[in-house]
Formats: C-alpha cells, structure tokens, sequence
C-alpha cells in the first residue's frame, strides 16, 4: 500500500469516530424534523403524553413539554424535538469519551458501528430518538457520575430519580433497570456496594412500576391528551397523524395489543436471525476480556446482568411489535458497559502488548472485509413492517420512498401535526 493510501486510511481512522457521531446528530435531527412535519403519530406524540387527563403511564416527560410550550409559546411538537435533542446529543458525547480512547481495530469498529447499536439510529429510516434512549443515556450520566467517587447517598438518590423518570416516561424501560446494579457493581468491584446502593432505587421502580401497571389509559384520557396538545381526534391507528399512533394507543387494552402481535407473529424468524449478528461482537468483547485481559469479575457482571436484562424484556416481545427497538436499547446499554470495562483492558487499549484481534494473522484483510460487511450490508428494523433490510445500500431507497409517498398524499395539507 502507498504511503499516501496509509496515511489517508490512518487518518479516516482516526476521525472516523467524530464523523460517526456527527452523522448519528445529524440524522436525528433530520429524522426528528421530518417526524413532526409529516409523521408525528408515534415518534413525536409518544413524547407528549402528559397527565391532563389524569395520572397515566409514560406522562411525566409530557408534563413538562406542555409546560414548556405554554410557557415559551411554541408549540409542544417543537419542544418533542429539543427534548430529543437534548438527552441524545450527551449521550453520544458520553459514548465518544469512553470509545476514544480505545485502540482501533476490528472489534472495536464491529461494537461500534453495529447496525443493531448507534447506527441503528441512520439504517432504521425516520425512526429518530424514541423515549427507550432515556435508558442508555442516564446510563451514560452515571458512568460519568461515578468517576467523580460520590457518596453512597447521592448516588442512590441520584438513581432513585433516575429510574423514578425512566418508569413513568416510559414502562417498557423496566428491562434495563439492572444495567445500573452492573455499572455501580464495576466501578467499584463489589455486588454488596451496587446491591446497598441499588435497593432504595429499585424498591422504587417496582412500586411506580405496579401504580403505572394500574393506570394503563382509556379513550378518555387519550382524547383529553389530543386536546392538550393541539391534535385532532381521528380515532385511527395511523402514523401520520399527532393523536393517532401513541396517544391513541392508550386506548388499547393489554388484550388488543397482544391481538396485533399475533398478526404479526410471521416477523419473529427475522428477528431470531437478526439477534445474532446483534448481539455477536458484544460476545466476542467479553470473551477477549474474560481470556486474554483475565477481567473476570467485570466479565460475569455483565453478562449475567445482560441475560437477566433479555429474559425480563420478554414481555415486552410478547405484547407488542417493536421488537428491534427493545433489542437496540438493550444493545447500547450492554455496549456502554463494555467501554466501561475496556478502559482497565490491555487488548483494547492503544501502545498496550497485547495485539488487537487478528493483527498479524493470514485472516487479517480477510477479517477486515467482514466487518466492513457486517457494519454496512444489514439493518435491524425497528418494525417488522419496514422494508429496510440491507443496510446502507438500502436507505436511499427508504428515504426516497418515504419522500414520495408523502408528497403524493399531500402530507402537508393533510396531516395533522398540532401546529
């Protein structure tokens, strides 16, 4: 290879993290925008659900957009997209600090660049930041929190609000719950510390999870919430439309929901195929820090909190159909716990003894290609019903398609979007 191919490769490799994470920003923006302008129904109306019809479930972050917006005079859709904005973009900070510093290599841009993680945000078409992401974002503020070394109290305080706003924004949060005992547990190397800390928290979230279990919504306060926030009622299950898709659902018993996952039950071999590639370099990251950097402790946490995390988010697989979004919010807080424990790994740090996976090796271009194919060529849809399957080489087509259909109903004129 020239010299000049060296040193561009070289430096696309180390920037590539800091145009990823431009591109992750740019595209929720974009998809965000487009949502509230043309297809508000469950990605933006999901966010404005609030109590004015009374105490319901996933309403608290609701409360304060419709606060906000009267407040500011602009409408609640707009709030959605700042809310949006605001818990993403510290995230995706918070996930470059912890993956900067780390050698690259092919796991490392496998973990990365996974369809099923961060990219999931740019291959799943118009998808944007969906309540879920609160899960691995105040995972994130915790990570940082804890290298601060704060009282047991503030931190037990500090997560017994967390999961306080988790479970009444959003119920289906439940899952990731643990994510938290395995972060307190590897910052300082011991269960009785996280399981001290965690007890107040946790206790918490299962009496709010039990009170929003006995406060699921009706047709009333759904159409009391349409009202609040400016929408039309329709009475349809229909994306497009503000109070037709998430508020709407309030209206559905647990009865209906589980009638429209039977309808869609053909969509569950994609899924099992789908969760192995999902799931594979997270594998092969623990087994390199269980063998090769003997972290053993930290290897056992996690993964014994991430299979205990996937069997409590079965219900959520049994009642609806969003089976990729309840994969990837798993996916990303396994993936922050991973980078947590790689900042101590000879393997994954740079100018370390140890080699990255495959360097020297007769496999190594080999190797290379297949990543490359396995963080392009796929997508984890967040639907079933979406087309999306092929990666980048399929969202041109998807974009394309979106912005046609939505000229062609006049979706300008015709959708309603609160404002």
């Amino acid at each position: 290879m020239s010299n000049p191919t060296h040193k561009l490769l070289d430096r696309l490799s180390r920037n590539s993290l800091r145009f990823f994470i431009a591109a992750l920003i740019l595209a929720a923006l974009f998809y965000s925008v487009y949502a509230t302008c043309f297809s508000p129904g469950y990605v933006i109306a999901d966010w404005l659900i609030n109590y004015r019809g009374g105490f319901v479930r996933r309403g608290l972050i609701g409360e304060f957009i419709l606060f906000a917006a009267h407040a500011t005079h602009i409408p609640p859709p707009w709030i959605v997209v700042v809310v949006q904005m605001v818990i993403y973009i510290p995230f995706l900070l918070g996930v470059y600090r912890l993956a900067a510093p780390l050698r690259r290599g092919p796991l490392w841009y496998a973990m990365i660049f996974s369809p099923a993680g961060l990219a999931f945000m740019i291959l799943t078409s118009f998808n944007t930041v969906r309540k879920e992401m609160l899960a691995p974002a105040l995972l994130t503020a915790i990570i940082f929190l804890l290298r601060r070394k704060p009282s047991a109290f503030i931190l037990s305080l500090t997560m017994t609000v967390f999961f306080a706003v988790m479970v009444l924004s959003h119920d289906s949060l439940y899952c990731c719950l643990p994510y938290f005992f395995a972060v307190v547990a590897l910052s300082t190397r011991s269960l009785k510390y996280a399981a001290a800390v965690s007890a107040v928290p946790f206790l918490l979230a299962a009496v709010l999870i039990n009170v929003v279990r006995l406060h699921h919504g009706d047709l009333s306060v759904a159409m009391t919430i349409c009202r609040s926030v400016g929408g039309q009622w329709r009475g349809t299950d229909d994306f497009r439309s503000l109070c037709s898709g998430a508020i709407g659902r309030l209206s559905w018993t647990l009865a209906r929901s589980r009638q429209e996952e039977l309808q869609f039950l053909y969509y569950w071999p994609l899924y099992a195929v789908l969760a192995i590639p999902s799931v594979a370099p997270y594998i092969v990251a623990l087994v390199v820090l269980y063998k090769r950097d003997r972290l053993r402790f930290e290897v056992k946490v996690i993964s014994t909190i991430a299979v205990i995390s996937a069997l409590a988010s079965s219900a959520l697989f049994y009642l609806t159909i969003d089976w990729g979004r309840w994969i990837q919010m798993q996916i990303l807080c396994l993936l922050l716990l991973i980078l947590m424990a790689a900042q101590h790994a000879r393997s994954f740090l740079p100018g370390a003894n140890a080699k990255p996976l495959g360097e020297g090796t007769r496999w190594r271009k080999s190797l290379l290609i297949a990543v490359f194919l396995y963080c392009t060529c796929w997508t984890l849809p967040a639907v079933g019903l979406q087309g999306n399957r092929f990666g980048y080489l399929d969202l041109p087509r998807n974009v394309y398609g979106e912005l046609r259909v939505a000229h062609q109903i006049h979706a300008w004129q015709t959708v309603d979007r609160g404002w």
